[in-house]
């Protein structure tokens, strides 16, 4: 929530360019492949895991700590801000990356991949409840002038130091095993590029064999991108809400805490009913799950409805005041805290559902790499 209000006001962007960085600042999350890569090749310090683990969430304070420093001495060019936002998400999602790697390689040991997946999205969902209403009460601090958007930056980089004491304490990893390598030679380096440039010339016919053997994967990967993409307009849908339907920091602050707690809801019975039910697979609760977000998506665009259009006597009805918690909310509030609370069951395990079948298959030599991508 401030990161939205600080484009929208602090820096001044506008819809169209405030959508355009909104977007952008999301890169970080793109390259989690390499990140993956990185983990799986690359030891740091002797590990593969817990050092870089610990190494980015520190790096996630220095960066929040950078953003702050930022807006306290008055930067207000959205370019430093669109780089230093991704420093930041970039460690958060290396920190994923590994979290996942380490969940894939414990959970296959264990033959308990679904139930590490659960337990990693009912964590998060938990967190993410808690964090966006506690950025809509900020955000409202920040607009009646108690609060300044560094205060806000400066404390997002304190649950990253937490992050890495837990990884510190907890990552129990072998030191990876150090290879001697051969003296430098001129024959040794032709040879080694001689090797490489044999890899790219093969890399067609090894990426086809690779797509052929891994068809499940693929799917997947396939049903992930259509099921995560949609025409959103995102930060603009948002700006259009504050301008015209009366939305505060405090409204979008609940609505999406209790799209988190049904997000955590929607795993437990998920869980429960794949348990308690042996004759739902989870295909069976997969096309549940499609059917409901394809009725509730096309209801969205009914924010954009005015009030007297005569599709909304589909949705008439009061409460008595007695019953009603948020009086001062007008119809389009309520409207997306329910249609938010009916995506967020339909969407989680929908999610989770590829999620566990790509933790079961891909490679543990790329538990990185693999699942991250």
């Amino acid at each position: 929530m401030p990161i939205l209000y600080f484009i929208k006001y602090v820096l001044e962007m506008g819809d169209a360019g405030g959508q355009l960085f909104d977007a952008l600042r999301q890169s970080g999350w793109f390259v989690k492949p390499l990140w993956g890569l990185i983990s799986d090749k690359v030891p740091l310090f002797g590990y593969h895991r817990k050092s870089w683990y610990v190494l980015m969430a520190l790096a996630a304070t220095l960066f929040w700590i950078l953003n702050a420093g930022l807006a306290i001495t008055g930067v207000r060019v959205p370019v430093i801000y669109l780089l230093s936002f991704n420093l930041a998400f970039a460690t958060y999602a290396f920190v994923d990356v590994v979290c996942d790697a380490l969940m894939v390689i414990r959970g296959r040991q264990l033959k308990r991949v679904g139930s590490l997946i659960n337990f990693q999205w009912a964590v998060l969902g938990t967190a993410n409840a808690a964090s966006v209403f506690l950025g809509g009460w900020f955000q409202g601090e920040i607009q009646a002038g108690h609060m300044q958007p560094w205060l806000v930056f400066l404390l997002t980089g304190l649950p990253p130091i937490a992050t890495a004491a837990v990884g510190l304490r907890n990552i129990d990893e072998k030191p990876a095993a150090e290879r001697q390598s051969p003296p430098p030679g001129i024959r040794r380096v032709s040879k080694e590029l001689g090797h490489r440039l044999g890899r790219i010339k093969r890399f067609p016919a090894q990426f086809n064999r690779f797509r052929k053997r891994n068809r499940l994967t693929w799917l997947l990967i396939l049903f992930i991108f259509f099921w995560r993409f949609s025409p959103s307009v995102g930060f603009i849908e948002r700006s259009y809400l504050i301008d015209v339907r009366d939305f505060t920091p405090q409204s979008f602050g609940l609505i999406l805490a209790v799209g988190g707690v049904t997000f955590l809801l929607s795993i437990l019975v998920y869980a429960r009913v794949v348990a308690k039910f042996k004759k739902i697979t989870w295909y069976h609760y997969l096309y549940a799950m499609v059917a409901l977000g394809v009725v509730s998506f096309p209801l969205s665009f009914y924010l954009y409805l005015d009030p007297g259009h005569p599709w909304w006597r589909l949705f008439e009805f009061s409460l008595p005041a007695w019953l009603d918690p948020l009086p001062h909310w007008n119809r389009y509030q309520w409207f997306r805290l329910i249609l938010q609370t009916t995506l967020g069951f339909a969407t989680i395990p929908a999610f989770i559902i590829p999620l566990t079948i790509a933790g079961e298959t891909v490679d543990l030599a790329y538990a990185g790499v693999g699942y991250a991508f």
